[in-house]
């Protein structure tokens, strides 16, 4: 056992440090990084600062309840546990070369390495939080205990649920190797049970259908009293020292049950999801079976198109998806937060009020979902076929028709659908329900150029790691970033604009004519006057944008960032394209 330890830990350390060295070679990586844990930190100073001033004027000697156990740590133990455990059911169960692996150190060893490399990773992203609050809290409440307190509680937090997700992650793992049905529709499956979840989340804040109290019975969410020991706050220790027994007896039994499950994993020969076993023995080839994957993969979805190659590729960009959940699960929690959104704005002002913005959210969440998925990482998605592909003679312009074929069959229907019927729910005229549909068009039509030039240009290949033998390689974040800035920013200006055309002639009108303005004074305040000599010409630009025609607005508010749209999409079609046909493998 405690060379399992030993070895597992050496495992963790080098993944661990491995990330650390990828993270710091990508500039953009660490410059976004960077971006947001200032955005996180700076609230929190902000909060840290107040709470340090009037420490002495606020009484927090209150007992600790269910709903603050519940809502603090229990639900949160819940909520890492289903992240952790959907991202090792999707690309984190196989390490690279596993038998080699597994003829040199034990399971239970990699299995460990496996745990404590995705522990390292998480607290390496929280590691600044949880020291500027552990040392706001130990300076504010004059308690050098919260030193020691706070980072156990976080770490058998962690420990505990990582290696409960671990059980779940590989259980799934496992059932993809043993059901045909599960193996066949994973990533439908995976997506079903996340909009079950987020979907239940939302829906609790909504409707209150249960309190937080319920998670506050669980002894896991008893580690708040160990956290919060030597505080005001009125604790019972008895429920740290459980809570962090139990803790301690998941960690445990997670990397048992865990080791046991991939020993099984690992020696299971994969679920053939092309033909019944019946049929195993007979020749078989995917192009001239009727029932092989790549028919299979189509199913009921038709695609459109007189090119062959473009026909296949198509094809299997739509089995990729299905069998690979990592290819969309990145884009669920951008969707989440659009739901956490709708379902704040039914909590403060009714359902009704949440229903006016749902037909924008289809029109953009649904092409640029359908487009990353497909197009965002196209050296990547390709995987060791790459080599064939560069060298068979399909070109730039072809392997980007295959590509759009899925978001197109699939997205028009879906766009139309969505937006005249939840147009007609909220009340929109029937001009704006055209307006807002013809964006979600507009973006299925350029979506998938903008994402292949952008993938193009920061593609993400695969690397040997630990962490998990994947058989395709989600998009990098800088690319996820850059192909949704002008995505989101220039169709929400479109669709405000046809939802209401005077608020945006309003808003850039007060932006140009008074905000710019107002910073440029303030400015020239604290460097030279020069610096607000252009502040008249700003007012008068606000002062002219008041007095446009409604015409006019709608040319500058709606038709201009679809013609930018439209352009990128351009731009971005020539660089893909491009960087394909002159691709070289090294």
């Amino acid at each position: 056992m405690s060379e399992s330890v030993r070895l597992g830990t050496q495992l963790g350390w080098t993944e661990f440090v491995r990330t650390y060295r990828e993270i710091r070679s990508d500039t953009a990586k660490v410059v976004l990084l960077v971006g947001a844990l200032s955005f996180s930190l700076l609230p929190l100073s902000l909060f840290s600062y107040v709470f340090l001033q009037a420490r002495d004027e606020i009484s927090i000697a209150i007992p600790l309840t269910p709903e603050l156990r519940g809502g603090a740590v229990g639900f949160l133990w819940l909520f890492i546990a289903f992240i952790s455990a959907s991202r090792i059911a999707q690309n984190e169960h196989t390490p690279d070369h596993i038998d080699l692996l597994r003829s040199t150190v034990p399971d239970r060893a990699i299995v460990v390495g496996i745990l404590l490399a995705e522990t390292l990773r998480t607290g390496a992203y929280v590691a600044p939080i949880l020291g500027l609050i552990t040392i706001v809290l130990a300076y504010g409440f004059a308690s050098p205990l919260l030193l020691v307190t706070i980072p156990l509680t976080v770490v058998l937090l962690f420990l505990s649920t990582i290696a409960i997700g671990a059980v779940c992650g590989f259980t799934a793992a496992l059932l993809v190797t043993r059901v045909r049905v599960i193996a066949q529709y994973k990533t439908i499956l995976s997506f079903v049970i996340a909009i079950v979840f987020f979907g239940g989340i939302m829906l609790n804040n909504v409707t209150t259908l249960f309190s937080w109290a319920v998670f506050g019975q669980l002894p896991i969410a008893w580690l708040l009293d160990l956290a919060l020991l030597g505080t005001p706050v009125i604790v019972v220790p008895s429920y740290a020292v459980i809570g962090t027994a139990v803790s301690i007896g998941l960690l445990l039994g997670g990397v048992l049950l865990t080791t046991r499950l991939a020993t099984r994993l690992w020696s299971d020969v994969p679920v053939d999801h092309s033909k019944p076993k019946s049929d195993r023995s007979e020749p078989h080839t995917v192009a001239s079976s009727p029932d092989g994957a790549l028919h299979t993969a189509r199913q009921p979805v038709p695609l459109w198109t007189d090119s062959i190659a473009a026909d296949r590729i198509g094809t299997v960009s739509l089995l990729r998806i299905r069998r690979n959940p990592s290819l969309v699960w990145f884009l669920i929690f951008p969707l989440f937060m659009f739901s956490v959104f709708l379902g704040n704005i039914a909590v403060t002002t009714g359902i009704e009020a949440a229903l006016q913005p749902l037909p924008i959210i289809i029109a953009i969440a649904v092409p640029w979902f359908l487009c990353a998925a497909t197009s965002l990482n196209p050296f990547g998605d390709l995987g060791a076929v790459r080599p064939a592909l560069l060298t068979s003679g399909i070109g730039g312009s072809t392997y980007l028709q295959g590509l759009s074929l899925p978001s197109r069959t699939i997205g028009v229907p879906v766009v139309v659908i969505g937006v005249v019927g939840s147009g007609l729910i909220a009340g929109h005229p029937l001009l704006t329900i055209a307006a807002i549909g013809g964006i979600g068009l507009v973006l299925i039509l350029v979506g998938n150029a903008i994402a292949a030039g952008v993938g193009t240009v920061f593609p993400r290949l695969s690397a040997t790691s630990i962490a998990g033998d994947r058989e395709v390689v989600p998009p990098s974040m800088i690319a996820t970033v850059v192909y949704t800035i002008p995505i989101v920013l220039c169709a929400s200006i479109a669709a405000v604009t046809a939802l209401s055309s005077t608020t945006v002639q309003q808003g850039v009108a007060l932006l140009i004519g008074t905000v710019i303005p107002a910073l440029l004074e303030i400015l020239a305040i604290e460097t030279a006057s020069i610096v607000a000599a252009p502040a008249p010409l700003f007012e008068a630009a606000g002062a002219t944008i008041t007095t446009l025609s409604p015409t006019s607005v709608w040319v500058g508010g709606y038709i201009l960032p679809l013609v930018l749209l439209v352009v990128c999409g351009l731009i971005g079609r020539r660089i893909a394209i491009d960087r394909i046909d002159t691709a070289v493998i090294e």
